[in-house]
This record gives structure tokens, C-alpha cells and sequence, in this order.
């Protein structure tokens, strides 16, 4: 039997025009443009090279960019300026109940794909 998560997933990945890598990148950076609800507050959870570190707590502020490696590109506010991180790099810190499935959902898909 399916977990709730697995079948939102599904719901998003089934509703893409053809099922190649590009076109369901492009079909989940559009629902996440649809229905992200920001700012919300996050902590990189993934190692990045750069001035934010995994632990960093952060601010989301908006979707900047699609890119075919990385995924739906977030732009985030961090005590050492603004920054862009691919949105899968994080977990949600104390958001509404939508966000936070949206961002994990979204990393698992991205992880898995």
C-alpha cells in the first residue's frame, strides 16, 4: 500500500506531458511555482560549498530559477547575505503543514527520480 506521500508524488509526476527527466523537472518547478507558499523558514540539510553551510538556518524567499541539474532554484535570506541553493538542499522549520509536505515531497521525488 501507498504512503500518502508517494501517492501526492505520483499525482504530480503522472500529470507531466511525457516522462523524461526534463519535462517532469519542468511539470514539479511549476506546480512548486503554483503552490510554495513563502517566506518560510528552512535549514539546509545537504553539505554546499559556499558561504551557507549545512545546519544554517535560512529564510526562503521566493523561486529564482529552473535548472536542468539542480532543480527548482530558491532564493534565501542567511545572517552572511542573500543567496541561491536548489530548493531540494533543504527542510522546512516550523512551516504550515502544505509547505512542509510540498519541500519534502519535492526532495524525495528529486532524490529518487
Amino acid at each position: 500500500m501507498k504512503s500518502e506521500q508517494e501517492k501526492r508524488i505520483q499525482r504530480i509526476v503522472k500529470s507531466a506531458q511525457e516522462q523524461d527527466e526534463y519535462t517532469l523537472f519542468e511539470t514539479w518547478h511549476a506546480y512548486v511555482e503554483k503552490h510554495l507558499k513563502v517566506p518560510f523558514r528552512a535549514v539546509v540539510a545537504e553539505y554546499q560549498r559556499g558561504p551557507v553551510r549545512q545546519g544554517d538556518q535560512v529564510t526562503v524567499m521566493g523561486i529564482t530559477d529552473m535548472d536542468d541539474t539542480y532543480g527548482t532554484i530558491v532564493a534565501m535570506k542567511h545572517k552572511r547575505g542573500v543567496h541561491e541553493l536548489p530548493l531540494c538542499d533543504l527542510k522546512t522549520l516550523n512551516a504550515d503543514t502544505q509547505t512542509e509536505e510540498l519541500v519534502d515531497d519535492y526532495a524525495v521525488w528529486f532524490a529518487n527520480r
